[in-house]
Formats: C-alpha cells, structure tokens, sequence
C-alpha cells in the first residue's frame, strides 16, 4: 500500500514547472546563416585542407595511375616455357581397317553403279559395311573404370 502511494501521479503544476525549465535549458536563437555568395571558396578550402574536387596524391588521377601500374617491378627473364606436347598416337591397323570399310561402304551406298552388280545388292553391301566398320571401332575403344562408382568409398590416392 505504500508504494501505491508514492507511485501516485504528480502534480500537474509541478510536471509544468519541471518542462517549463528543461525547455528553458535549450537555446532558442540559432545561429545566422551565412549568404552563398559571400562565402569565398578559398575560405573554405583554407579551413578544410581539401581542394573543391577532393585531395589529389602525388598529383596523378586514377587514369595515370593505371597506366603506369607495375613500371616498377622488375622485368624477370625468367617465364614459364610449356614443355613440348606428347607425339599424336599412330592408328593401329585394325582402325585403318574400319575408316577403310567405313569409307567404302559410304561410296557403295550413295554410287551403287560403281560395281557392276545390283543396286540394291550394292546398297545392302554399303550399308553392311557401314554397321560393321562402326561395330569394329566401337569395340577398339578402351574400357572405362571396372569398377562401380560409390560415394562412400572416400578419397584415392
């Protein structure tokens, strides 16, 4: 109860009074503006240290400092030289032989009357050559990896 009592609302007076002295704490005349135009820009640029389009180093822009990146490091004679690429593979007989069938069968079967035989039986012949030349360089290629991909099996060295 009695801190029920102290918590009662102040006096409308006293909480006047108290406004009353806080606003009277603030200034209330501000100080003049000057006019632009009687404010010199050396003025300002005396009081700041800075120049109307803000400091320049060393007197060079961003431009002529691009230009001029990396003049002084020195020049290294020294530069990687690739090494000279690995000799082309030379082609087995066995896939001479398949362009060679494949080639053949391709002319049989635009130009049947180059052989002097039935144009369907020389067409069928392209194109039998065709399938096998195909079938026979398929089998030429290497096999991939035997074994199963697995994600669990962790790193290889």
């Amino acid at each position: 109860m009695n801190a029920d009592a102290e918590r009662a609302e102040p006096d409308p007076d006293d909480v006047d009074a108290q406004f009353a002295r806080i606003v009277a704490g603030y200034h209330t005349d501000a100080p003049e503006r000057p006019e632009i135009e009687s404010v010199e820009l050396t003025d300002l640029t005396a009081q700041s240290g800075l120049s109307p389009r803000g400091p320049e180093p060393d007197g060079q822009g961003l431009l002529d400092g691009l230009d001029t990146f990396g003049e002084d490091l020195d020049d290294e004679d020294e530069h990687y030289v690739p090494p000279p690429p690995p000799p082309l593979p030379r082609p087995t007989k066995r896939v001479v032989t398949s362009v060679l069938v494949f080639a053949v069968g391709v002319l049989l079967l635009f130009w049947p009357e180059l052989l002097p035989i039935s144009d369907q039986l020389v067409q069928f012949a392209g194109l039998i050559g065709i399938v096998s030349a195909v079938v026979m360089l398929v089998m030429l290629l290497k096999p991939g990896d035997d074994e199963d991909y697995d994600p669990d099996q962790g790193a290889r060295v």
